[in-house]
């Protein structure tokens, strides 16, 4: 495997440019990344795939924080003497987000972190939106409440509403809808329906995930570890060349490496369709029963 270093030379190679010219390199890298991020769409590719699970939470708003509260750490209140675990903290709005809790804070009281972090509680609520994911994700599979052991269905925003206008039922987890995007940390949102009224339940969600973009702190990694598998290495170099080219106006080189580009592109493509098992597909227009195929409109029954 090679280093995204190394992908940035052959591009420059390629496009007869020096390799130890900081802008060449630069524009190459961002190339590099152009070419990633449209072929992720493009393709179900196994390696994106992703599972995360979380906890059902309290919303704790809490004002005065100093110290720290890391996840895991107990919290305790100085006049309720009622703790809870802590899942996370979000110090830019002032919320702590807990499980396994005693009971109820006692407003206006002062919590403690085992990490040796102090606050004011203000109030306490159920959660209803989740930041699980830690990244940009192109798509997603599917949500199961895994405490009750029961699917969770994935809904648009019409349904959702629909589902409870004012968002005031709490219960049982039965739907997900992906709302936006975190406004401090850009990662995903997820809205349940219903507000779950326990915590410590987990959910499990399966999605696809994006790269994020590469920098030059990234040089010296290698594309496996970027999360590129070999095969693709040279279906990315040979679009981030294509883009170079037709930037310097070589239209003659870009064809040549849109060419290279869409032959090294099948056969990732190929070897994507085998990392799942061996699998069979039915030919377009048909549906495979058993060992046969059926085709539509036709009378024709062949074995597959």
């Amino acid at each position: 495997m090679g280093t995204l270093s190394e992908s940035i030379s052959v591009v420059l190679r390629r496009t007869r440019l020096s390799t130890s010219v900081g802008t060449h390199k630069d524009r190459a890298r961002g190339y590099l990344n152009t070419a990633a991020s449209e072929n992720w769409p493009l393709v179900p590719w196994w390696f994106l795939d992703r599972t995360v699970e979380f906890k059902t939470t309290k919303t704790l708003t809490i004002t005065s924080a100093t110290g720290t509260f890391a996840a895991g750490d107990t919290i305790t209140g100085s006049s309720s003497g009622k703790t809870a675990v802590v899942d996370s903290y979000d110090s830019t709005n002032g919320l702590l987000y807990v499980y396994s809790e005693s009971g109820a804070f006692t407003a206006s009281e002062t919590i403690t972190s085992s990490g040796g972090g102090s606050a004011t509680h203000s109030s306490t609520a159920n959660t209803r939106t989740y930041t699980p994911i830690s990244g940009p994700v192109t798509s997603w599979w599917s949500a199961v409440n895994v405490t009750e052991d029961e699917p969770i269905t994935i809904v648009g925003p019409d349904r959702y509403d629909g589902l409870d206008f004012d968002r005031d039922e709490t219960g049982t987890v039965e739907a997900v809808y992906i709302g936006s995007m975190d406004a401090t940390t850009g990662y995903p949102i997820l809205e349940l329906w219903r507000t779950p009224d326990t915590t410590n339940e987990t959910m499990r969600v399966r999605y696809r995930m994006d790269i994020a973009a590469w920098t030059s702190s990234d040089d010296s990694s290698s594309m496996q570890v970027l999360g590129i598998p070999r095969i693709l290495e040279s279906v990315i170099q040979y679009r981030a060349e294509q883009l170079y080219m037709e930037e310097e106006r070589n239209f003659d080189g870009s064809a040549i490496a849109r060419n290279n580009y869409n032959q090294a592109m099948a056969a990732a493509i190929k070897q994507n369709r085998s990392m799942q098992g061996r699998r069979r597909y039915a030919r377009k227009g048909a549906y495979e029963e058993g060992e046969l195929t059926i085709g539509i409109g036709t009378d024709t029954v062949t074995a597959a």
